[in-house]
């Protein structure tokens, strides 16, 4: 790294976390957990005419609640999961 040494070793002290600090930051990590559930409940599902020969009938899905694996991506600012195989989607 510049600006170091070789064979200086750093040190840094640590300071114990108090059980109200991690209780806080638990909570901290839960409501930011939330929020991005939140902010991506209504993501789209996107097959791309290149797969789309994988899916033999996709009406099957239409009305159904789906479950949706894969990357989150923004498109035109609202998120989106492209599918490229079945194994992506699981009808409830």
């Amino acid at each position: 790294m510049p600006g170091r040494r070789a064979g200086v070793v750093s040190s840094a002290r640590l300071r114990p976390i108090k059980g109200t600090e991690r209780c806080e930051r638990r909570r901290a990590a839960i409501r930011a957990l939330q929020q991005a559930v939140e902010r991506f409940a209504d993501a789209t599902a996107f097959i791309p005419s290149a797969s789309a020969a994988q899916f033999s009938n996709p009406q099957q899905y239409e009305g159904q609640t789906v479950s949706v694996s894969g990357k989150i991506t923004l498109y035109h600012g609202k998120p989106e999961i492209i599918v490229t195989s079945p194994a992506q989607i699981s009808a409830q």
